[in-house]
């Protein structure tokens, strides 16, 4: 029988009482910032309105246990040098406290996005599918930008401000 860990669960969960908002296990964010996890992530994210589409649970099933893994399945990368490695790690440092700034906006609206082209695709409804699909995976890929900019940032801090975390 497959065993279910939900320490990431409890990470984020007491993320929400404390400063740090952790949502995976540091192994886990370095296995997802494998430019291979990232990419196969964004060129599978389509399949997430199929089981709406089809009102199909095992699809629901199949695809949720795609996306629960794709972070693990990968070994971490040799270096920092792609921007995809470099998305997530910024993304790693940003989510270590919760923040209102202009990446959060723009994961917000993403979700909203999201929102609606999963409805529409329940809906049946290609055209705002695809529209509303396609805008919230161009914010997805605009927030992992910025996550690379938060990264670059990060980096050009002295170290002893790093360490601190200010």
């Amino acid at each position: 029988m497959l065993e279910l860990n939900f320490a990431w669960v409890w990470d984020t969960v007491r993320g929400w009482k404390g400063e740090q908002m952790s949502i995976m296990k540091e192994q886990t964010w370095e296995r997802h910032s494998n430019p291979w996890s990232v990419w196969t992530r964004v060129l599978t994210n389509p399949l997430v309105y199929l089981p709406a589409w089809n009102r199909s649970w095992r699809q629901a099933v199949s695809v949720g246990a795609w996306f629960l893994l794709n972070p693990r399945l990968f070994p971490p990368p040799q270096d920092n040098s792609s921007w995809a490695t470099r998305s997530v790690l910024g993304e790693q440092i940003w989510t270590r406290k919760l923040r209102a700034d202009v990446p959060m906006s723009i994961s917000i609206l993403s979700g909203l996005f999201f929102l609606v082209a999963l409805y529409s695709a329940y809906a049946r409804r290609l055209g705002r599918l695809v529209s509303f699909g396609g805008l919230a995976l161009v914010l997805k890929l605009w927030f992992l930008k910025r996550m690379v900019d938060y990264y670059v940032a990060y980096l050009a801090r002295p170290w002893w401000r790093r360490l601190l975390g200010s």
